[in-house]
């Protein structure tokens, strides 16, 4: 499961994402944060999924650790190399 809110605040949406851990878990879903990957930490979510203009991925991973998954939306081949090289679980 993705969890996107685009038009709402860090306090709405990292409650979301605390309701969505534990029930995801019990269903053996993985919660992925879109974009955020603050409230994917906070929530302690399965991972977070990251955009061109977000983070770097090589930045990410080192805030995630290698248990979380990391995605990232790419519009090339040369930017799917990079981001798999920089430690990006899927693109």
């Amino acid at each position: 499961v993705q969890l996107r809110m685009k038009d709402a605040g860090g306090a709405e949406m990292l409650r979301a994402a605390k309701e969505l851990v534990p029930v995801c878990r019990a269903a053996g879903v993985p919660l992925i944060i879109n974009d955020r990957i603050d409230i994917a930490v906070a929530a302690d979510a399965d991972g977070v999924h990251l955009g061109q203009s977000d983070i770097p991925a090589a930045d990410a991973r080192k805030v995630l650790g290698r248990h979380k998954i990391l995605g990232v939306s790419c519009k090339t081949e040369e930017l799917a190399r990079e981001a798999h090289r920089d430690g990006a679980d899927y693109v």
